[in-house]
This record gives structure tokens, C-alpha cells and sequence, in this order.
């Protein structure tokens, strides 16, 4: 055989090999792209980024969407999602009146979107004091955050001469030393074109006791994410109230106020809505997030407990339903320790059961009950939305038990905020600034594949403090998305909290905060974190320090960076111990 047939040949066999190296790695790199979701990521970023930029275009008054199919076990769902706003930080709710959804902002503003998919501003603002805390010492403080101070919730009642109040909850700031949980309520005019303030004059309803809530004396100065907030009729003339105890839990603060009667932290609280005399109807709730009373007249509420503890329970008046002294959770941190101020391990006794619990959480957030007419074969059932789990749910109840917990829908990074029933159907707000409206499927196939939902001109501008600003950098980001998803478990200074402290992070020695238990994978690892380990370890905590409890982050994995770049500006040292 002559030399340039065998070099010839010897070409044609490095250039095999090659190309079976590249496909080789091309199937590994999708095997690894598959298992780690990378295609599902960046789709559901491009979406979201997609809509950021028709939100953007206020001039552009209109957008168009398409019903898309949703299975389920028993029903064939359809759903469309519109923007509504910027994207949502922490706070917001929805509500229902005469077909019609009531949209209140993180910050209070006001709008709604009526049967024919027009959005309007409804001209009043909630009295949180935005204005004296931007001008207050807390907007510079770097253990307060914008995110933490929010709005719960808003419905509307209709009122026996058929006008209409506005209610809402939030936080209020009334001074340095004064926040407070607040429910106000206000006139409105609704008819078939939209919602309009009749005054714009807000009245004080009920004001959890005692009044004026001090700076927390442990961690975060103040923390409406653990405050409830959400609002039912309980009769005619009676609304009930969930209260969270605001981490004033004899743990994160030195206060543990939901067993405490002097205070209305911790409880569910009934309210006369003429007299507006309050008195509680439930002890020992954590953080309520969700509230239902169904049509049979049970009522229920979600909760989230710590570490594992998130709970649905069935209220009856004046069950005490343990918190802090009962949970189905654990501590936070590394070896897994039982919630310190518990009788007996993961346990309620002596105290009200929940019907139901998650392990891992899901942090639920509010629920309601399907209409039978929209969805026959959920007779009596939920739906509720999740903010760790990124999931609407739909729960089979059959009289005081949960049968069993269906996902509905998933998207990673979103937070289904609330949900609220519609004639028809239900709504959900996400922390995307998107609401999504789910129908039953088998009921419309008659009705017109697309909707053009109108109005954005018409919205009020969102508070700074509501939305980025801008042309942002990558540390200016990240601390913003730092706010949202990781400050209620890590301080940026050096209290520990549910998480390390992470003042210094970069160039600190991995697992070696002083005072924090840590698993085994990091206390024992020997490094320092980096730019590029910490981006790792946020990609897939369990892939690289196994058994670590620290969940996956709700955010796109493609914003982890911006996170890491804020996190390199903390330049505060954490006491350390030496690793031998």
C-alpha cells in the first residue's frame, strides 16, 4: 500500500474519531442540558423577557394572546397569560367583583381588568406611607428591604344598597420606630365599563394590636412577607383577617407573639364591618397566606411553617393551631434540628392538626374553591398557588381530609402570588407581573382562539421602589433580585438567620460562618468561595455540595451572575472558625 493511500487513510480515521468525539459530547451535553432543564429555562426566560418588552411599549396599547391547553387528570384546562405590569418583586394580590379582577400593586396603586379584557386605573392609592419611608432612615439601611414592606390583599364588598367598599391590607409605616398591619377600605362605583374611586378617601378598618410593631431586634427591621394578609367574609356584616407573626417568633426576635393574647400577630381575627370591633378567632398561625371559606361553610387556611412545616388547616373558632410552640417543620440549617420551642418533635400535640402538610415546602399562598359549574369533576375541590414550588395545585377534599395534591401547571422562577375565583374559571397573579386566566377547555371550544387585551395606556406608573430602574449593572441587579428570593433566609451582613450570613461571601472559606450548622459536604469542604463556585453551587445546590439543604432558587438560572456580582460588593466580615 502506497504512503499517501495510508495517509489518506490515517486522515480519514482522525477525522472519524473526531467527529465521533463531537457527537459523543453533543449527546452528553444534551443529556446534561435535559437533565438540568436548560432548554425548559431558557424558553420560559425568553417568554418572560418577551413580555417585559411589550410591557415596556406603553404606546403599543394592545397585546395579543392565544388560549393554550393545559391537561389535567380529570380536566382539559386553557389558559392565557397578560401582562400586566412590571414584574413583581414581593406583595400584590387580585380580587373579584361583578366579573371583573381588581389588581393591587406591591406598593398599593390600583387597577383592574374588566369582562372584555380592558385594563383601567382605578384613580386612589393605599395609605402605606410610601413617601415618609422613602424619606426615612430604612431606605438606606441595609437590613431593610423594599420587598419585605408590601401589600396583601384586596376585595371588594358589596354593601346591602348595592354600592360597593374596597378593602386591602398592607403594611404601614407610621414612624422610626412604628410599622404597622393595616386593613383600609374605601368607596368604589362599579358597572359594566370598569371600577372607578368614588372618593379616594381611605378609612382605617382594622389595625392589628399592638398598634405600632418595633423594629425587629434579630435579623431584617421588618418583614411583612411573613404577615398573611388575606381577607374573607365570614357572614354579612364579619370579615376575618389571617395576621402572620412577622417573624416576631422568639426566635428571629425575642418576642414570640402568636400565642400571645395581648397582640393580634399570629392570629386569624374577625371584624364587625359596621361596628369594626375585632376580636381573634384563631391562635397560633405563622404566615397565612391563603384563606377560604367554601360554600358548605368550612374554613381553611395554608400556612407556611419553617423548614418543612407548610400546612393546610381547617379554622374552626377559637382553635389554637400551635405556632410557635407546634409544627410539622424543623429548624433551619445543618444537622437537622427540631423548631426549638416545640413540646415534641414535628409534631402538633395538644394543638389543632393541619389537615395537610408539604414536605419539602412549597410556600402556598391562597386558595379557592372551583366552581362546580366551569369544572364539574372538581366538585368541592381547590386550587391553590405556591411560591417555592412554582406550581398551581388542585386539591381533592373530601370532607376534613386532603385526598391527594395534583400540579396543574410549572414554570421555574415564577411565583404564583394569588388566585381568585371568576364566574367561569379562576385568575393568578405571578410575581412575572402577569395574570393568568384558566378556563375549562371542554366548555369553550366554541368561543374565538385569540383575545386582544387593551388598556396599558391607562395604567398608573409603577413606584420606583416596585420595579428596576433602568440600565442597571449586574451588582445593582442582583441586589434588587437578591431582595426577592434570597434576603428571607440570608442577611447581607452577619445575622444568621434561616440561611448563613453571606457579608464577605467571596474569598470566604466554604461552610466556615461561626455560629451556623452546615451540612457535612460544605463544613468539611476546603476552598474558598469563588465567583464561579458560588454561580455553580446556585445552578445545582445538590449536584455539588450533596445533602445541603439550601433550595433550588425560584429565579432564572440565567440571572444567577447578577446575583453573584452583588454579592462580591459585601465587603462586611463574618466572624469565621478555623477548619482543622
Amino acid at each position: 500500500m502506497s504512503r499517501s493511500v495510508l495517509s489518506r487513510l490515517w486522515r480519514w480515521g482522525l477525522a472519524l474519531l473526531a467527529a465521533l468525539v463531537v457527537l459523543a459530547a453533543v449527546f452528553y451535553s444534551g443529556i446534561v442540558a435535559e437533565e438540568q432543564r436548560f432548554p425548559e429555562r431558557v424558553r420560559h426566560y425568553l417568554d418572560r423577557k418577551k413580555l417585559a418588552v411589550r410591557a415596556g411599549v406603553m404606546n403599543q396599547d394592545e397585546q395579543q394572546l392565544t388560549w393554550n391547553h393545559l391537561i389535567s387528570n380529570l380536566h382539559t384546562l386553557e389558559y392565557i397569560e397578560a401582562r400586566i405590569g412590571p414584574p413583581m418583586g414581593g406583595g400584590g394580590a387580585i380580587g373579584e367583583v361583578e366579573g371583573q379582577v381588581i389588581i393591587l400593586s406591591p406598593l398599593g396603586r390600583l387597577s383592574y381588568l374588566n369582562r372584555r379584557y380592558k385594563l383601567g386605573n382605578i384613580d386612589t392609592v393605599a395609605p402605606m406611607g410610601v413617601e415618609e419611608l422613602r424619606a426615612s432612615k430604612y431606605n438606606t439601611d441595609t437590613m431593610f428591604s423594599w420587598h419585605h414592606f408590601r401589600a396583601y390583599d384586596v376585595m371588594a364588598v358589596k354593601k346591602a344598597d348595592g354600592s360597593h367598599d374596597m378593602y386591602a391590607s398592607f403594611s404601614r409605616y407610621q414612624g422610626e420606630r412604628c410599622f404597622q398591619f393595616a386593613v383600609y377600605r374605601t368607596p368604589i362605583e362599579v358597572t359594566g365599563e370598569g371600577i372607578k374611586a368614588t372618593t379616594g378617601q381611605w378609612e382605617e378598618f382594622f389595625t392589628a394590636r399592638p398598634g405600632c410593631l418595633r423594629p425587629k431586634d434579630r435579623g431584617w427591621r421588618f418583614l411583612g412577607l411573613g404577615a398573611g394578609g388575606r381577607l374573607i367574609r365570614l357572614d354579612d356584616h364579619t370579615l376575618l383577617i389571617s395576621v402572620g407573626d412577622h417573624q416576631y417568633d422568639g426566635f428571629d426576635d425575642s418576642w414570640a407573639a402568636a400565642q400571645d393574647p395581648a397582640t393580634d400577630l399570629g392570629k386569624i381575627v374577625a371584624v364587625d364591618m359596621v361596628t369594626r370591633k375585632a376580636r381573634v378567632f384563631a391562635t397560633g398561625v405563622r404566615n397565612p397566606q391563603g384563606l377560604l371559606m367554601t360554600r358548605d361553610g368550612r374554613i381553611f387556611d395554608t400556612e407556611h411553617g419553617p423548614q418543612g412545616g407548610d400546612e393546610i388547616n381547617m379554622l374552626r373558632d377559637g382553635g389554637n393551631y400551635g405556632w410557635p410552640l407546634a409544627t410539622y417543620g424543623v429548624n433551619y440549617g445543618y444537622p437537622r434540628r427540631d423548631w426549638p420551642f416545640a413540646r415534641s418533635q414535628a409534631d402538633h400535640e395538644g394543638y389543632d392538626k393541619p389537615i395537610f402538610g408539604f414536605s419539602p415546602a412549597v410556600g402556598p399562598s391562597n386558595l379557592i374553591e372551583a366552581d362546580p359549574a366551569e369544572f364539574p369533576l372538581w366538585q368541592s375541590d381547590l386550587i391553590m398557588g405556591s411560591l417555592r414550588g412554582s406550581t398551581l395545585f388542585h386539591l381533592r377534599v373530601e370532607g376534613d381530609r386532603v385526598r391527594y395534591v395534583e400540579p396543574l401547571f410549572s414554570r421555574d422562577g415564577t411565583r404564583f402570588r394569588d388566585v381568585t375565583a371568576l364566574n367561569g374559571g379562576f385568575a393568578t397573579l405571578t410575581n412575572d407581573g402577569t395574570l393568568m386566566i384558566f378556563r375549562n377547555a371542554e366548555n369553550h371550544g366554541a368561543e374565538p382562539r385569540t383575545v386582544t387585551v387593551t388598556g396599558y395606556g391607562t395604567l398608573s406608573t409603577a413606584f420606583a421602589e416596585e420595579v428596576p430602574p433602568p440600565h442597571l449593572t449586574p451588582a445593582e441587579r442582583g441586589k434588587d433580585l437578591f431582595a426577592v428570593n434570597c434576603s428571607h433566609c440570608h442577611s447581607p451582613g452577619t445575622d444568621i438567620g434561616p440561611g448563613p450570613p453571606l457579608g464577605g461571601i467571596v474569598g470566604r472559606p466554604v461552610g466556615a460562618a461561626k455560629g451556623f450548622g452546615y451540612s457535612p459536604a460544605l463544613a468539611d469542604y476546603r476552598g474558598v468561595w469563588s465567583e464561579d463556585l458560588l454561580i455553580s453551587f446556585l445552578t445545582e445546590p445538590q449536584a455539588h455540595f450533596e445533602g445541603t439543604v439550601m433550595p433550588q432558587p425560584t429565579m432564572d438560572w440565567l440571572e444567577y451572575p447578577n446575583v453573584v456580582a452583588y454579592l462580591e460588593t459585601l465587603d462586611t466580615k463574618v466572624e469565621t472558625v478555623e477548619k482543622k
